[in-house]
């Protein structure tokens, strides 16, 4: 199974990306406000410090095993750590397994649909930063990405409970 995420990784690398055209019309109304990079998550988070930027929202879709999510979602953490964090490819259990391993760590209540394949986390009473308060308030929509076009999570302010 390594053998073939390897290969697998090795050449999506090298082949052109379809959907990027794609991607970026479906978010040219957003392009003040997103930072389309090519590079590794670690490599595009550390642009994205580098500039200053403080996102409000980081998707998390790249490499699928649990040590490469683990440490996507540490360096968004400790990077940028008042921004949502959300992404896809929930039915991947390595995606789980690191998802839920990052939230336990963090104090943060995973919220996923397995059906429509997303995730993302909500920081406990506890932590939860100005932002998100504000936001908690009243019913929220969520803007979110995927190289399909972009989608929309709704919730209610009044969380049903963790996954």
């Amino acid at each position: 199974m390594t053998r073939l995420v390897e290969d697998s990784a090795r050449l999506t690398a090298t082949l052109p990306v379809p959907g990027r055209p794609t991607f970026l019309a479906n978010m040219w109304d957003y392009r003040t406000r997103l930072f389309p990079l090519r590079m590794t998550s670690l490599e595009g988070l550390a642009a994205i410090e580098r500039l200053g930027a403080q996102p409000d929202l980081i998707y998390v879709d790249a490499d699928h095993s649990a040590d490469a999510v683990t440490h996507d979602l540490a360096a968004c953490t400790r990077l940028f750590p008042g921004a949502l964090l959300v992404g896809d490819d929930w039915q991947w259990p390595s995606v789980q397994e690191a998802v839920r391993c990052h939230a336990s760590t963090h104090g943060l209540v995973v919220h996923a649909h397995a059906h429509e394949n997303w995730w993302w986390l909500e920081a406990t009473p506890a932590r939860v930063p100005p932002l998100a308060n504000a936001l908690k308030r009243q019913r929220t929509q969520i803007d979110f990405v995927s190289s399909g076009g972009v989608g929309k999570l709704e919730r209610e302010a009044k969380r049903q409970g963790p996954v």
